[in-house]
């Protein structure tokens, strides 16, 4: 039986009902009901900032010159991995207050990477080797920065890149999920 959400309602022993929902945590467990490890949130991340505050320009301050960000659909998303080494996603929501914080910082690193794309190239530095300014002169953009509207793109969101949290910032390297290390 599949249980995506659950909802647990206990009644004590005085009669009283209580929700223990919050207090619940699910484990996935193989077909000889052995535990395995768990893959949900981690809810210890106080530690994270969740936008660059030194970026203090608007979202429509930054807009102004035209979106750096690469507005990413089902078809576009795979021409993206398909032709960037590397490609960096912010799948969002347009609701949420914290996809809104870090528009601007999303915006402005995109905008850092095209800056840094017209600059790569048009000169040798000192530490590259040939071999390394011909393969970065190959390259048009460091990362690309893009991003993916889930309410506009719901499919491509939860089905096809299982995103179950806004925003969740995913990169790509050759074309496939990157996974650390």
């Amino acid at each position: 039986l599949k249980c995506d959400w659950a909802v647990i309602d206990v009644v004590s022993v005085l009669g009283t009902d209580q929700n223990v929902t919050a207090h619940v945590t699910k484990w996935n467990i193989d077909s000889e009901g052995v535990r395995k490890a768990y893959k949900g949130r981690n809810r210890n991340q106080k530690d994270i900032d969740l936008y660059d505050e030194t970026v203090i320009e608007t979202l429509e301050e930054l807009h102004a010159n035209g979106e750096d960000a690469v507005e990413l659909n089902m078809e576009t998303l795979q021409f993206a991995k398909n032709e960037n080494d590397f490609l960096f996603v912010d799948f969002y929501a347009s609701w949420c207050s914290h996809c809104r914080d870090l528009a601007p910082t999303w915006e402005k690193l995109a905008e850092l990477m095209v800056d840094a794309g017209e600059k790569l190239g048009k000169q040798h530095p000192e530490d590259y080797t040939d071999e390394d300014f011909e393969a970065a002169e190959k390259v048009e953009l460091p990362v690309m920065i893009a991003k993916v509207d889930c309410v506009k793109n719901h499919e491509l969101c939860n089905q096809q890149e299982d995103i179950r949290a806004y925003p969740t910032l995913r990169l790509f390297v050759d074309g496939e999920r990157w996974s650390g290390g």
